[in-house]
């Protein structure tokens, strides 16, 4: 696995304006995770969506992530965090290794202080 944070600024929704965003997911959830099993660009496998659905619920009630830290000015801007994760080798434990890639690449960004103090 592949995994790797893209943020960019966005303006809050009305409902948390103190609050940055994980993105969506197709399964609306706010959570994006991209996953495509090997060697195949296009459409992500079928398992995708499932894995990303368990990993987004996984890392939003976990606690690791404050959405509050992504808040640049309240109301006006704050930081949306894209998480994809490429699958290179789909020989199982796709959820388990994603999750690790996923935990890695928030360990390694400077945005997510609340996530250092938790590891």
């Amino acid at each position: 696995m592949l995994a790797a944070i893209k943020m960019e600024v966005m303006t809050p929704s009305l409902e948390t304006p103190n609050e940055g965003c994980l993105g969506l997911l197709p399964l609306a959830a706010r959570f994006p995770v991209s996953l495509s099993l090997p060697k195949t660009p296009g459409r992500p496998a079928e398992a995708a969506p499932v894995v990303a659905k368990q990993l987004s619920d996984t890392i939003l009630s976990s606690g690791m992530i404050n959405l509050k830290e992504l808040s640049l000015v309240s109301g006006k801007a704050a930081w949306m965090a894209y998480l994809d994760i490429y699958c290179y080798d789909a020989d199982g434990a796709l959820f388990d290794t994603a999750l690790l890639s996923a935990v890695a690449a928030f360990s390694h960004c400077n945005c997510f202080s609340h996530f250092h103090q938790i590891l």
